[in-house]
């Protein structure tokens, strides 16, 4: 599930996005960690930027990142062998601001568990803080075993939601193209009544079979 935030008019609207090549790791695997902070709906520098492994475990570790532009930040991480027992890996991204911060949890397999997963991406990294009445083009990568592949037929889901502050919830399903094995790419419209930070996620379901096995997402 990934999510975008509107971006809001409030001097502490803080905004931060990660990037990472979505694949199965083993030990000693590299991971380049892109990292976009944006505050106020605009690229910005933070007063710190770290990312933390295995945040609410024994083994978690913190790790330096490097800047490479206004608000544009990259990391590293290299597998360990205490990442590789638990089968999946999470990580956070977190920015330090004065007042506030902006954190953003992901996390990636490693060998021991095998997955059908999911990867959402923008072509622009800016589309992930978006205004009323915007139009956001988003790609997605299926894949299964590092493998792009594409869904059983009839199968593959896409809607959003999002919970607004009256405290209705938002949902639009929406159409998606395929664009290669395994990648697609769908639109979303942003009400133009949206007038405060509200997150969108993004919600996919798929079913994907292999050797009389049926493998699923969502």
């Amino acid at each position: 599930m990934v999510a975008i935030s509107l971006s809001a008019e409030a001097e502490d609207a803080n905004n931060l996005y990660c990037f990472f090549e979505d694949d199965i790791y083993d030990v000693g695997s590299i991971i380049p960690v892109d990292i976009y902070v944006f505050k106020n709906g605009e690229l910005a520098d933070p007063q710190d930027v770290y990312i933390n492994i295995d945040q609410f475990d024994e083994t978690q570790r913190n790790l330096s990142v490097s800047r490479v532009g206004v608000g544009r930040y990259q990391g590293v991480i290299i597998v360990q062998l205490s990442d590789i027992g638990s089968g999946t890996v999470r990580f956070a991204a977190t920015a330090f601001f004065d007042p506030g911060y902006a954190t953003d949890r992901r996390h990636f397999y490693t060998i021991y568990e095998t997955a059908f997963t999911c990867a959402v991406f923008f072509p622009d990294p800016n589309d992930q803080v978006v205004r009323p009445g915007q139009d956001v083009e988003f790609d997605m990568k299926i894949s299964f075993r590092e493998e792009a592949v594409d869904p059983d037929e009839g199968s593959f889901t896409l809607w959003v939601w999002a919970k607004l502050d009256s405290g209705e919830e938002w949902y639009q399903n929406l159409s998606y193209k395929r664009v290669d094995v395994g990648r697609y790419s769908s639109i979303i419209h942003v009400p133009e009544n949206w007038t405060t930070s509200i997150e969108i996620e993004y919600l996919i379901d798929a079913l994907y079979t292999v050797d009389n096995r049926t493998w699923g997402l969502g």
